[in-house]
């Protein structure tokens, strides 16, 4: 895996990964994300970068799309057990990981985790042994150091089940410009990297070359600018709780809009579902609010500033 990994960062180091950034629609990259959706296309959007549009008239009330993360992380802290993989409350059936006891819903969904990243972090952040963890404990309640990490871990699941990081590492470079040119960054996160290389690459120079710092940095940044709340309605209890974190690769590009024409939830897993909650015309931009639309302007203001690095220019 490590030969595989090392070939495939080397053919690319000299590009600096610009290959991948500036692909074009035409070469086949978001045409693959959008797939047979045909409600939606993706276009520039005056002043706020690649927006997605409506390609036909869309009903109020008509489900727009239903995306799976591309990767998420729950919330530890939430009273009501749920799966590891989906994020679905659990009731007294369950399946449990034999090393590290991490919880599932069912088989499925076990498989598909071990598949696509528990591998590489069965009983390091997952599982009994995550307390123990330097990210876990670095990271306290935040979950983009620990998403980050399961990046990590699915590029090399990636690598080593079809020798290639495209099919991960492509779709989450499209990010970097999803939402413009803006690139948060924190004072915390040079700690938090040096947890991260603790817990997975001490013992793996070739991985710690290749996964450094500056390739930290920059998922860190998709992560700040691109990732939604995961809150799910237990309407038994008439509360909403947060499951976790989530970053989705096709729904990052609905930009932010203090009057937005489209809605956001997810219904017992951390699959996002996208609802107008208007009509929607022909070629109309889709977007949903990123924040709280009840705070008052100026509040409203401050935190997509201070979030998400623009301007609203609602009034």
């Amino acid at each position: 895996m490590l030969l595989g990994l090392r070939s495939h960062f080397q053919s690319i180091k000299s590009r600096r990964y610009q290959h991948s950034q500036t692909r074009s629609i035409s070469e086949g990259i978001l045409p693959e994300i959008i797939g047979d959706r045909s409600n939606i296309f993706i276009r520039e959007s005056p002043s706020k970068g690649r927006g997605l549009h409506a390609q036909r008239k869309i009903p109020c009330g008509e489900t727009i799309l239903k995306e799976d993360p591309f990767a998420s992380w729950p919330d530890l802290g939430e009273l009501v057990p749920s799966c590891r993989c989906c994020f679905a409350h659990l009731s007294s059936k369950r399946d449990t990981c034999k090393s590290c006891s991490s919880l599932y819903c069912g088989p499925q969904c076990q498989m598909k985790a071990f598949n696509s990243y528990h591998e590489f972090l069965c009983n390091k952040i997952e599982g009994t042994q995550a307390p123990a963890s330097a990210l876990i404990q670095s990271s306290g309640p935040r979950k983009l150091p620990l998403i980050a990490a399961k990046i990590y871990a699915s590029i090399l699941a990636g690598v080593q089940q079809t020798n290639s990081f495209a099919s991960t590492w492509e779709k989450l470079l499209l990010l970097d410009h999803a939402k413009g040119d803006r690139i948060p960054s924190s004072d915390r996160w040079p700690k938090d990297y040096e947890s991260f290389h603790k817990d997975f690459l001490e013992s793996s120079p070739t991985n710690a070359k290749f996964f450094n710092y500056d390739w930290f940095h920059r998922v860190m940044s998709i992560l700040i600018v691109n990732s939604f709340f995961i809150r799910q309605h237990d309407a038994s209890r008439l509360q909403t709780f947060q499951d976790g974190t989530g970053l989705y690769i096709l729904s990052s590009f609905f930009n932010h809009s203090c009057a937005p024409n489209a809605e956001y939830f997810f219904e017992n897993s951390h699959q996002m579902h996208i609802r107008s909650t208007r009509d929607i015309q022909q070629n109309e931009e889709i977007t949903i609010p990123y924040i709280d639309l009840d705070l008052p302007v100026h509040q409203r203001q401050q935190m997509l500033q201070s979030t998400y690095g623009f301007e609203c220019k609602c009034e």
